[in-house]
């Protein structure tokens, strides 16, 4: 019998509180934006999170980060690439990775979003230069401070952990939104 092994990537489950939103509380306003809940035609530009030379282990900026990609080009026409490696250096993401929640937090109330041209993940050739430079030149942090100026984000947890039944309609309905 073959055995898998269970690697980390980067994801650190996150705790949902009671204060947090959770789809469906009514706490935001809701808006269908794709009906058939098929984002095909949103996708951003395909982004790994690791090279041949190493790991991240940032897939919560990743995929947060592609989330709002996605959310751009449906909601403003704007076909948009963020920097990972800025938000990975502001929130000192480092092994074993990080939780969408602390990600989120950070790219909504502290540091933005740049766009990926000022601090590209390809100009980073080892793992120590990924992680440079720290602290983050002032320009680019007023750069993600204009974002937060900008853009108002909010989030929800399609389900808590006391859900237990129906997460697949809870999934199908967050796809529309």
């Amino acid at each position: 019998m073959e055995r898998y092994e269970n690697k980390q990537y980067g994801y650190v489950r996150d705790e949902i509180l009671d204060e947090d939103y959770v789809l469906g509380s009514l706490k935001l306003p809701t808006e269908v934006l794709v009906e058939n809940g098929q984002w095909d035609e949103f996708i951003p530009a395909d982004e790994i999170q690791r090279t041949e030379k190493y790991e991240t282990y940032g897939c919560t900026i990743f995929g947060t980060e592609s989330a709002l990609q996605f959310l751009f080009k449906r909601v403003f026409g704007e076909l948009k690439n963020f920097s990972e490696r800025y938000v990975y250096i502001f929130t000192k993401t480092r092994a074993p990775g990080n939780s969408p929640k602390t990600i989120i937090e950070a790219i909504r109330k502290q540091c933005g979003m740049v766009d990926d041209d000022l601090l590209p993940m390809s100009k980073a050739a080892t793992y120590e230069d990924y992680i440079e430079p720290d602290p983050l030149p002032l320009l680019l942090q007023w750069k993600g401070e204009e974002f937060i100026k900008n853009y108002r984000i909010n989030y929800e947890w399609v389900f808590n952990d006391s859900q237990i039944y129906n997460r697949n309609e809870a999934i199908k309905a967050a796809l529309q939104n």
